[in-house]
């Protein structure tokens, strides 16, 4: 049975839009990486280096996995509460990524 997630409000995903910088591309890794984040319906879409498309479903409110792969994505907050970037895992590599763009929550502030 594939796991459908967690239901999360679409404010929260809101929250988690926007282009996040990696330490590593794990796609090709002679290029930088840059994650784009959006929203599909009730999932986030990811787009890997403009290259690599997947979607995540929710498995708690800041972490989402892919229903088919071992990737996952982990939203991380600063101590003012915003997200400011995420922690990415792909078959046992572990990428850091900091928030690229401000989001609706940070402009706010």
């Amino acid at each position: 049975m594939i796991d459908s997630g967690t239901d999360i409000n679409l404010s929260v995903l809101e929250k988690y839009v926007g282009d996040y910088l990696l330490d590593v591309n794990l796609v090709k890794p002679e290029k930088a990486a840059r994650v784009s984040v959006a929203i599909c319906g009730k999932q986030l879409c990811l787009t890997v280096a403009d290259e690599y498309s997947v979607q995540v479903w929710p498995r708690s409110e800041s972490l989402f996995f892919h229903q088919t792969s071992e990737f996952t994505i982990e939203f991380v907050r600063n101590d003012e509460g915003l997200v400011s970037g995420c922690i990415i895992t792909l078959g046992g590599s572990r990428v850091n990524g900091i928030r690229a763009t401000p989001s609706a929550e940070d402009e706010s502030h």
